[in-house]
């Protein structure tokens, strides 16, 4: 692998609320959402919807996005490399059988 690695983003579940939480004014809306803000400061925070069955219940996941940390980066390259690896093993075993049968 050649050239810089991209960093991968990590999303984090920090909280939840259900939809109910957001009945009422926009403005208590926002003052909630300023709220889990100040709560995690220094992470973008997502919202991700949940619909609950067929019903008209839903929730919101809270995450917190950060950049994967160098541990994780490794663990993730490590992986990539052993499951390249396991491939070219599967491949080579497969033309080396071909090759026997078929001669060459």
């Amino acid at each position: 692998m050649g050239g810089k690695v991209e960093r991968e983003k990590i999303r984090e579940k920090v909280d939840h609320f259900y939809g109910y939480g957001l009945d009422g004014p926009i403005s208590k809306a926002i003052e909630m959402l300023q709220r889990l803000q100040a709560q995690h400061p220094g992470f973008e925070l997502e919202l991700d919807f949940d619909q609950h069955g067929y019903g008209d219940s839903y929730s919101f996941a809270v995450l917190a996005v950060r950049d994967e940390t160098d541990y994780e980066l490794e663990q993730r390259l490590n992986k990539e490399r052993q499951r390249v690896e396991a491939k070219e093993q599967q491949e080579r075993a497969i033309y080396e059988n071909l090759k026997r049968k078929f001669g060459g």
